[in-house]
């Protein structure tokens, strides 16, 4: 790709990015429950530990204190995004959005766009590197990276200081070190480590994805493993996974649940205008499993055209 289409996406990039700042500073005025700034905001607070008490600040970092009540006191509390009303309890991946942006404070001096732009190259990087560790031809992969930055969902919400900036860059990241001819080198170790780090922090459930997938990608290369071979090889990873975590006392279908349930309590709580009702999963797998349609059908249909009634909602139809 050419450096000038680069630098145009890269410009229409940075307008998205503005485009998200101004949606949340003008349509969505309250910047407790405004992802971009409340993670700032946090993030703020916390770089402010470090001139008070730099220990605490790096014990924050490398989540090394043990006094939970003392800590949540003299600076969880204070936070809007570090303590959720609704916790499973197996990981909060607001603190790592928080921590990024409190180490970020250091270069930008506590403005906001410095962070956005940051966030959104980061993005803008892992676009371009999922495109090229998985397509050949440079054609596709420049019409691929195009359409992935210009489509308005992307262009938009995968921008500035949102966890999904953030995610595809490691996503990119990890596709980049293991379809790109990975060799041991320490540039290629670093962006490995890095890439796992932001995927375990952020969502776990994708390393969950990719790595199966990975192992699956590697031995069909190797030896050219036929469809049903892929399905029994899929099959077996399931289970050995689901035993793994029967073992080491992970309950998946437990955790499901109470991520599903945990988060229709927020959003009763919170009433953002762009939900949609769905029923509580029960701690059953067939529970879970009776869901999957619902879901599938919420993830790639919803909002129908009746149930658009905010400005961010109606940009996917933009892209129809």
């Amino acid at each position: 790709m050419s450096s000038t289409r680069i630098l145009g996406l890269f410009t229409a990039k940075v307008l998205g990015t503005f485009a998200l700042q101004w949606l949340f500073t003008y349509y969505y005025t309250d910047r407790s429950t405004a992802d971009i700034y409340r993670f700032f905001d946090d993030g703020i607070l916390l770089n402010q530990v470090f001139y008070e008490n730099p220990i605490h600040f790096f014990k924050i970092i490398f989540n090394l204190y043990s006094d939970q009540e003392a800590f949540r006191l003299l600076y969880f509390e204070q936070m809007n995004a570090w303590i959720k009303p609704f916790d499973s309890g197996i990981y909060n991946d607001n603190h790592f959005m928080i921590k990024v942006n409190a180490l970020l404070a250091f270069l930008s001096f506590g403005y906001y766009e410095v962070h956005g732009l940051f966030f959104s190259f980061l993005a803008f990087i892992g676009i371009k590197w999922c495109a090229e560790s998985l397509i050949d031809s440079d054609n596709d992969k420049n019409l691929a990276i195009t359409l992935a930055v210009l489509f308005p969902s992307s262009l938009v919400w995968m921008s500035g200081g949102l966890k999904e900036a953030l995610l595809i860059f490691g996503i990119g990241a990890f596709l980049k070190v293991n379809f790109a001819h990975f060799k041991p080198k320490l540039t290629s170790l670093t962006l490995a480590a890095v890439s796992l780090l932001i995927l375990f922090s952020l969502k776990i459930y994708f390393i969950a994805a990719l790595i199966p997938a990975f192992a699956v990608h590697v031995l069909r290369e190797k030896q050219n493993i036929k469809r049903l071979n892929q399905v029994l090889i899929w099959t077996g990873i399931l289970l050995t996974g689901s035993y793994m975590g029967y073992l080491a006392g992970f309950d998946l279908i437990e955790y499901i649940v109470r991520k599903q349930n945990d988060f229709l309590n927020h959003v009763q709580v919170i009433s953002p205008g762009s939900s949609f009702d769905m029923p509580y999963l029960k701690e059953s797998i067939l529970s879970v499993i009776a869901s999957i349609p619902q879901a599938l059908a919420n993830v790639l249909f919803r909002p129908y055209i009746y149930e658009v009634n905010t400005l961010p909602e109606s940009l996917m139809f933009l892209e129809l």
